[in-house]
This record gives structure tokens, C-alpha cells and sequence, in this order.
């Protein structure tokens, strides 16, 4: 699969935070899901996304932000098939892991993974945009279940009695003769062949693994593994013919849980899922609504394995490497005083000495004059002219050629350098025509007295006294968290402000950039800034020259992050050094959390405990809360000796994101008539073929009546119509046409919104109505009404 740049940047959904490292797991599990996928199509093998992943697909447009593995289910018949011919399909060194094939994996699912290790390898890494672990897509299957309740018990209890004598051989918890007992009474009652145990005996206390499993002979395992695959074969016994229902037998049916409509998965549909797409039920809504309940509600809990799941393979790795396994740590270096360079190696350092060179040997030249030294005169004039022009050209280099305060200096330099010309050519002109003038009275003289004093003090003004601010966004929605500082600077009179967008750039595991120069060219996204932004190029901008008052960054990583970087004479440890005040703000507000929520405690690793917080002379931060979270996980990584110095250093600007705020409760648009979105999702259609035309007439029809008080515009989720056409075209016809005549109408229905606008509808419509889509969580998030439409209304 192709991911580009901006798919692995650090980025805030529903105010949790997903750093690098988090999407590269992400970008993994889609790599493996492209596989499967692949052979899944090719064979005609249905699957659907499953758990944390459907309601990711439906409510978000991708994963569940706090999620970071992909789920999917396939009905038995399916999975079989899967299983015969995904062997011969899957790329080398994937695999199917299940109890079988993988040491003490005793469930009933398989994995699809990437490799059966963790992996350094270049041609790996550079695959998986240097992410060495074990990449996942988990396979739930859904088995028929009987339509006679009693029947499916008596099931159940016959499986989870199989299973119970396979864990406790495992264990070693179950006697020898009542395992064989077990056995004969299987190979009776289900025709079957199983082997026996010569070396086992019972244990008081089972042994187990360094990673907590239990610990069995090969002997055992060969048993568990075929008492497994008998139970298996029972879970399978009902034919799809006899069933009404489905179901995860293991866990869910096993203890009690109730199994779902088989005609859930008669039909699917392809919803966008990050930058590919997933089949899900056409019932969806059907589907999560029986699942979760109000599954559009975003709560943010978290259960099952370890977060990030990639975590434990880390550990496992630290176990057995012969070293410590990189990672950034603190050192009290990155926190001392910085060494600056001297003042005559800066921008202000020469000019000083600029000026303070024309200064004087334009006084000694005027002296020169006043002496008759005509030829020393007409000797200095030129020099005198290429300083100013050096001085000029230096400084549009430098402060940039569109800089006010560079304009007025160099317009001063230029007058100077006009007479300058006009001195030298009067004098000459005069030693032509052999003509004595009395100095004093010599008009051209005067002139460049004249224009002398008014140089020093505008270049003083200009060059000398201004403040200098640089900015350092890594992309246009990045400068979103600078706005509002940009704003305050720019009210100041006394300062220039500089806006350097910075390339973000992959790099390969010995962080090596690996784009081309096209790419690198392209990389800083300054089209994509808004047009009135005055963007300087950072490949020319020289920061250590200038040596800027304040910087501000936004990027925390330097050279730590895992598969990005900018290019490294815009680290923090290096632009500290070029500046008096190095200020880091976050690129994003995140929503509050506390120390209970471990997943956002787990992600403040990657983007607090990180170069950019660490080097900086000030960080400003969203609020108190967020403040002491940062304190205490700073604390932590670097010591409790240097927590004053994080209290001192971090403050509260709570209006840092006051352009990214949720709006208030009813703060709608505040014009006369409402802007709503009303958006149609694909679940309409199948989940209720008969109402849906008629709905949306209904529905077209209310706002018509309230056009003098709202104004709407249409969407679709999806929004490729040719998904819609595939399940039913009938239908897509009959809605298309229905809100094609309301919009030739006009008045009431505006127009229609692409799913490429999905970010900005929550900022620029006041409330949303129609089906669930990943718009609901957007709106939510900012506070503003949203309506689920309800077919028993």
C-alpha cells in the first residue's frame, strides 16, 4: 500500500492525540489488511470489519483514534475457504497464526501477520516505513447457530467441555485417567481418532513460562491442539441452510451471549477506512446499534490487550538484546545555557559594522575634499558605493527582499548610493574642465552629508532596533496552533515577523532523508497556506545569521521521530543556539484527560518527553491540566531534580487555540437562517429498501417548509455514488432525483459537500441531521446539535 507523508504526521482526533509511531502500526495492520483483501476478492471470499474496526469505519472514517489493531469476521464456510487457499496466496513470511501453528495461542481466531518475528531488515523496513514489529489483522469467525435455543446449549456445553480437557492437560490440572476417560468417550460420540498420553502426570502446581503460560511436553500440545480443532468441528456443524442466526461461538455464545441475524451479512458495502476502504454489513447501523448500543456517543475506554499492542513485542525484544535498544533520554546538557555565536559573526554584528565603515569613511571622504585630495576622493567614492550595495544585497538575503523594514533600509541605501554616484561625477566632471570650487559651498558634497545622517539612524531603526520573530510550521494545519501567537506578534510595530513552512520528509531506519529533490522541493506544502501568509523558503532562510529574538516551534521530535524528520539545521538543539528565546507550542490542543487515561499517558512519550518541550526556553500549553501532566511525565523521564525546571518553563496560555474552540451550547451561526448539513449514509438503503425514497422526499419536504429559517446542503456517506449504485441503483436513482429537482428549486437546499470537506462541515454548518458518519463525532466535538434521523418518527 502507498502511504505518503502527511498520512504518518502526529494528529489530534475526537482530542486524542496520535503520534508517529502509532500510525505506523496503523499503516502495518493496512498492509496486511491489503493482502487479505487481495486474496479475499480474487476467490469471491466475503469478510467484514469487525468490532473496534466496523465501529472505526462508521463513526470515524478509519480506526477508533484510541485503537490501534484491525478486526475482522468471516462466516465459517468463508473462513474455510480463506484458510485452503490463503496459504498458497500470501506474500513470503506471512503468516496464519492459530492454535495449531502458534505456540500458546489457545483461542478460537487467527492472525494474519507479516512476518513470524520481529524484523531489522532493510527491504522490512523500508516496506513498513521502518516499523520492525509484528504487523496483525485479527479473524473473528462467525458460525450458524441452531434455531432450537436447547440444541444450541447442548452445543455449547459440548464444546466447552472439549476445551476444558484440553487447558487442563495444558495446565496439567486433570488426573490421566479421566483425560482418557475424555477421549474414548469423544472417539465415540463423534467418530473421531485421538491421540493418547504415555508421559503425563498430573501437577499440584502448574509450571509456567517466563511469559506466564503454562508449561506443556510436545506430547500434550498435540493432544490440546487436536481437542481444539474437535471442538472447532463442532462449532462449524450447523449448515448455513438450517440457521436464521450467527455467531462468535468462542467466547461470546459460550457464555451466554445472543448470536445476530444471518442476513447481517447477505450484503456488503465499501466505507473509507483511513486511506483505503473496508467492507462492513449494508446494515451497519443495524449492526452497531445491537453491538454498542448509541455507538455514535464517543466514550473513550479502552480493554483488551496492551496499548500500543506493539509495546509487548518491544519488551520482549529488551529481553533478549544483547544491548539497550535506542531510545531518547535526557541529559542535563539539553537544558544548560546555550553558546551563542559572537555578535560580528551575525546579521546585526555586520551590520553595525557596515554602517559604522560607510559612517566613518564617509566623513574622512567629505574631510578629503574639504583638503583638495581629489584622488583619494575618487578613489574611496567606489568603495563607499559597493559597501551600501553589499549592505543592500545582504540584507534582502538575509531579512528577506519583501521585509517593510528590508524595503525602507535598502531604499535608504540606495539614496546613499545616489549620491554617492552624483559626488563622484560632479568631482570628476570638475577636475575635467579644470575648475577650483570652494568644498564648502560644493552642493554635491552637502548632499551626501545630508543623506549620511539620515542612513545611520533608518538603518539603526531598521536593522539594528526591530525584533525578530521567526515561525516554523511543519504544515498548514499544523499552523493552525500558531495562529493566535502569530496574531499578538503581529500587533507589535517593532517587530518582523518571519513564516518559514519546514519540509516534512521520510527518512529510512539510519535517518537518511529518502526523498527525491522533487519531493524535497515540494515538501514545506506553501500552497496549501492561506494565500494573505507571507511564506519565506526555509532552503534560504539562514536562521543562525539573523539570530532571531524569539522562534517558535511546533515540531517536537528533531531526529526522533521514527520515519519523519525535518531537515536537521531546524532541530530544536540547533536553533536554540541561534535565538535568545526558543518557545515550543503544541501543533494541536488535545481534549482533557488525566493520569487514569492510560492510553493518552502512553502517547505523552513520543511528543512530551521529546526534544522539542526539552530544549525550548518556554513551552505554553493549554491549560493547568495539561500543564501538570506534562510536569509529572517530564518529572518521571528526566528526573525528580528537575522538576522546578518544568514548572518554570511550561505556562498556561489558555488562548492559544481560541480558533480551534468548540463552540458553546446553541452558539450557532449567528445569521438569520441556520446552515444544517443533512447527510443520507448507504445504511439507508438496505436497512429499510421500502421507507427510504419516501423518507428523504419527507425529510426534503420539512425543510422546505422552514426554509425561511435554515439553509441546507446535502451529503453522502459514503460519498462514491458508485458504492450506492452497486446496491441499489433503483434507489440511488430515486434520491439523486429527488435532490437534483430540490436544488434546481433553489431557495431552501444550497448544494452538496464532498467527503473532502468532512473536517471543515463541523466548522461552517450550525447542526447536523440524517445517519450516522464519521461527520457526527466532528460536530459532537465542537458542541453543536446533532439529530440521528429515526425511521419509527
Amino acid at each position: 500500500m502507498d502511504f505518503n507523508v502527511d498520512y504518518f504526521r502526529d494528529e489530534v482526533r475526537c482530542g486524542f492525540y496520535i503520534p508517529t509511531a502509532v500510525k505506523q502500526a496503523w499503516a502495518a495492520n493496512l498492509t496486511v489488511l491489503s493482502e487479505i483483501d487481495r486474496i479475499c476478492t480474487k476467490h469471491n471470499i466475503r469478510y467484514f470489519a469487525d468490532w473496534g474496526t466496523i465501529l472505526g469505519a462508521v463513526r470515524h472514517g478509519g480506526y477508533v483514534p484510541w485503537d490501534d489493531d484491525l478486526d475482522i469476521c468471516m462466516l465459517r464456510d468463508d473462513y474455510t475457504r480463506f484458510r485452503e487457499v490463503a496459504p498458497l496466496e500470501l506474500p513470503e513470511r506471512f503468516e496464519i497464526q492459530d492454535y495449531a501453528s502458534k505456540e500458546d495461542h489457545w483461542l478460537m481466531l487467527s492472525r494474519v501477520v507479516s512476518e513470524h518475528s520481529i524484523s531489522f531488515d532493510e527491504e522490512h523496513l523500508e516496506k513498513y516505513h521502518n516499523f520492525p514489529y509484528i504487523s496483525v489483522v485479527d479473524i473473528f469467525v462467525q458460525d450458524y447457530l441452531y434455531k432450537d435455543p436447547e440444541e444450541e446449549r447442548k452445543r455449547c456445553s459440548e464444546v466447552k467441555e472439549i476445551l476444558a480437557v484440553a487447558d487442563g492437560a495444558v495446565e496439567g490440572s486433570i488426573s490421566p485417567e479421566a483425560i482418557d476417560i475424555k477421549l474414548k468417550e469423544y472417539e465415540e460420540r463423534y467418530g473421531v481418532r485421538l491421540p493418547r498420553l504415555i508421559n503425563y502426570t498430573r501437577r499440584d502446581k502448574p509450571r509456567v513460562k517466563p511469559n506466564g503460560k503454562p508449561e506443556c511436553s510436545d506430547e500434550v500440545r498435540h493432544l490440546a491442539i487436536e481437542l481444539y480443532r474437535l471442538a472447532e468441528k463442532q462449532m462449524s456443524r450447523v449448515p448455513p441452510g438450517e440457521a436464521d442466526t450467527v455467531g462468535q461461538i468462542f467466547p461470546w455464545i459460550l457464555k451466554g451471549g445472543a448470536g445476530k441475524p444471518k442476513r447481517y451479512f447477505e450484503k456488503s458495502v465499501r466505507l473509507p477506512f483511513e486511506n483505503t476502504t473496508i467492507p462492513v454489513p449494508a446494515c451497519y447501523h443495524e449492526v452497531l446499534s445491537g453491538k454498542y448500543g448509541d455507538y455514535l456517543a464517543v466514550k473513550k475506554v479502552w480493554g483488551g490487550h496492551d496499548y500500543p499492542y506493539f509495546e509487548g513485542q518491544k519488551r520482549n525484544l529488551q529481553k533478549v538484546a544483547d544491548v539497550e535498544l535506542p531510545e531518547f533520554k535526557f541529559s542535563s546538557q539539553m537544558t544548560a545555557g546555550r553558546v551563542m555565536p559572537a555578535e560580528e559573526d551575525t546579521f546585526k554584528g555586520i551590520v553595525k559594522a557596515y554602517i559604522e565603515s560607510i559612517r566613518s569613511c564617509t566623513g574622512q571622504t567629505l574631510t578629503d575634499f574639504e583638503a583638495f585630495d581629489f584622488d583619494r576622493v575618487l578613489s574611496m567614492l567606489p568603495e563607499l558605493q559597493q559597501m551600501a550595495v553589499d549592505l543592500g544585497n545582504l540584507t534582502e538575503k538575509v531579512k528577506g527582499e519583501y521585509m517593510p523594514s528590508s524595503v525602507r533600509a535598502v531604499e535608504a541605501l540606495q539614496e546613499y548610493c545616489d549620491a554617492v554616484y552624483g559626488f563622484y561625477t560632479d568631482v570628476n566632471g570638475m577636475l575635467d574642465e579644470n575648475q577650483i570650487y570652494d568644498p564648502i559651498s560644493f552642493d554635491a558634497a552637502a548632499k551626501l552629508k545630508e543623506v549620511l545622517e539620515a542612513l545611520v539612524p533608518c538603518i539603526s531603526e531598521c536593522l539594528l532596533k526591530r525584533r525578530t520573530v521567526v515561525f516554523f510550521p511543519t504544515g498548514a494545519k499544523q499552523w493552525k496552533g500558531f495562529e493566535q501567537v502569530y496574531r499578538r506578534e503581529r500587533e507589535r510595530e517593532d517587530t518582523d515577523i518571519y513564516i518559514v513552512p519546514l519540509p516534512v520528509l521520510f527518512k529510512d531506519i539510519y535517518g537518511r532523508v529518502t526523498a527525491s529533490e522533487e519531493e524535497i522541493r515540494t515538501a514545506s506544502g506553501r500552497k496549501d497556506y492561506k494565500a494573505e501568509l507571507i511564506l519565506y523558503p526555509w532552503e534560504r532562510f539562514k536562521t543562525g545569521l539573523l539570530r532571531p529574538d524569539t522562534i517558535y516551534i511546533q515540531d517536537p521530535y528533531d531526529g526522533e521521530n521514527p520515519c519523519l524528520t525535518v531537515p536537521p539545521a531546524f532541530f530544536a538543539s540547533k536553533l536554540k543556539e541561534c535565538t535568545e528565546e526558543l518557545i515550543y507550542i503544541p501543533a494541536f490542543k488535545t481534549g482533557e484527560f488525566s493520569g487514569q487515561d492510560i492510553n493518552d499517558i502512553y502517547n505523552m512519550k513520543h511528543y512530551v518527553t521529546a526534544p522539542g518541550v526539552i530544549y525550548a526556553d518556554k513551552v505554553f500549553l493549554q491549560s493547568e491540566n495539561i500543564r501538570q501532566l506534562y510536569i509529572e511525565k517530564l518529572t518521571e523521564f528526566a528526573g525528580e531534580d528537575t522538576r522546578a525546571l518544568w514548572e518554570e518553563k511550561l505556562s498556561v496560555n489558555d488562548w492559544l487555540y481560541s480558533s480551534q474552540e468548540t463552540a458553546e451550547p446553541g452558539n450557532c451561526n449567528k445569521k438569520d437562517r441556520k446552515k444544517l448539513l443533512y447527510v443520507i449514509g448507504l445504511n439507508e438503503i438496505s436497512e429499510h429498501p421500502e421507507d427510504i425514497a419516501d423518507k428523504v422526499k419527507d425529510r426534503l419536504e420539512t425543510f422546505r417548509e422552514h426554509g425561511e429559517g435554515i439553509e441546507v446542503t446535502v451529503g453522502f456517506f459514503p460519498g462514491d455514488r458508485e458504492l450506492w449504485q452497486q446496491v441499489s441503483e433503483k434507489l440511488t436513482n430515486a434520491i439523486d432525483k429527488l435532490i437534483e429537482a430540490a436544488l434546481k428549486e433553489g431557495g431552501f437546499l444550497a448544494g452538496k459537500v464532498s467527503e473532502a470537506d468532512m473536517a471543515a462541515a463541523a466548522d461552517n454548518y450550525d447542526a447536523y441531521y440524517g445517519s450516522a458518519s464519521p461527520y457526527v463525532p466532528l460536530f459532537t466535538g465542537r458542541r453543536k446539535p446533532v439529530m440521528i434521523a429515526d425511521y419509527g418518527i
